[in-house]
């Protein structure tokens, strides 16, 4: 079972069909991430397949997979959904307005509310248990009557849902805050890697991390599924045995290595709002390195 497969396993209900249908609602452009916990755990991980495929074709945005297969439960190397998304694909995603952050938490303590008034927003399983009741009643045939089973969807799909979600939207200042505390990078790093992050990501690069291969992320000039990475990408390595040890192993693999920093030390000063940090990057310069005999 290949990569390609466990991801169309995984969509199987998102159909073309519901992408075209969720396009044409109002705000159809704009992604809700879930954030777990703004106080807590302020990952933001996303069930909703249609909003990753959408995440991966439409922006290129990749994360990663954290959760089990069903049908294999035994193996960690093909994972499903959730989708976890990195600090700096979720601040890009935010920035350039096409996703807004919502406080998982207290949007689904509101609708359980709302559902348990009753009436004000729609529960597909609530609809199919009072038809079933109806037809009991009318004493229709049996063929009339739906099946009698739990609907258990990942998606909200009620427009009354879509309209009190907004009211649970967490700015970007807050989230960075409350993702700072709980993170051991300071927010100099995150400036700096997000600038790194949204340099490439401008050039047209998809990007999933480069742990595994001794770097911080790995390029990829199309979608991974389809193509192969040629470069691993290194930040700010200045060391002459890390260059030497990060060149070796790329070349093993098959790839070189890029050096990417500031070309100057960056002029942002962080008592600035960290809105004016974001848009303010400072000029990148980047340096590939590559073996005799490389390829």
């Amino acid at each position: 079972m290949n990569e390609e497969a466990v991801f169309q396993y995984i969509e199987q209900y998102a159909s073309s069909e519901e992408l075209e249908e969720k396009a044409a609602q109002p705000d159809s452009g704009i992604v809700d991430l879930p954030v777990v916990s703004l106080a807590q755990n302020p990952d933001v991980l996303i069930f909703d397949v249609r909003n990753i495929r959408i995440l991966r074709e439409k922006y290129g945005i990749l994360g990663v997979l954290t959760g089990t297969l069903a049908q294999y439960p035994q193996q960690n190397f093909f994972l499903s959904v959730p989708l976890k998304l990195f600090i700096w694909e979720v601040i890009w995603l935010v920035e350039s307005g096409k996703a807004r952050l919502v406080d998982q938490a207290r949007y689904r303590i509101e609708k359980a509310r709302r559902l348990a008034e009753g009436g004000r927003i729609e529960n597909d399983n609530r609809v199919l248990l009072s038809k079933n009741e109806k037809h009991d009643n009318s004493k229709n045939t049996q063929e009339n009557r739906e099946p009698n089973f739990v609907v258990t969807k990942n998606t909200d799909t009620s427009k009354k849902c879509e309209d009190f979600i907004a009211e649970y939207e967490i700015p970007l200042r807050d989230y960075l805050n409350a993702y700072i505390k709980s993170s051991s990078l300071k927010i100099e790093d995150i400036l700096s890697r997000y600038h790194n992050f949204k340099y490439l990501k401008e050039m047209g690069f998809f990007m999933n991390p480069g742990l595994k291969f001794g770097g911080d992320l790995v390029i990829y000039p199309g979608d991974p599924l389809r193509f192969h990475s040629y470069s691993i990408v290194k930040f700010n390595m200045v060391d002459l045995q890390d260059l030497v040890v990060g060149g070796r192993l790329a070349t093993s693999v098959k790839k070189n290595i890029i050096i990417l920093g500031d070309e100057e030390n960056s002029s942002n000063d962080l008592n600035d709002n960290i809105e004016a940090c974001l848009n303010r990057p400072p000029q990148k310069v980047a340096f590939s390195i590559e073996w005799a005999g490389f390829g």
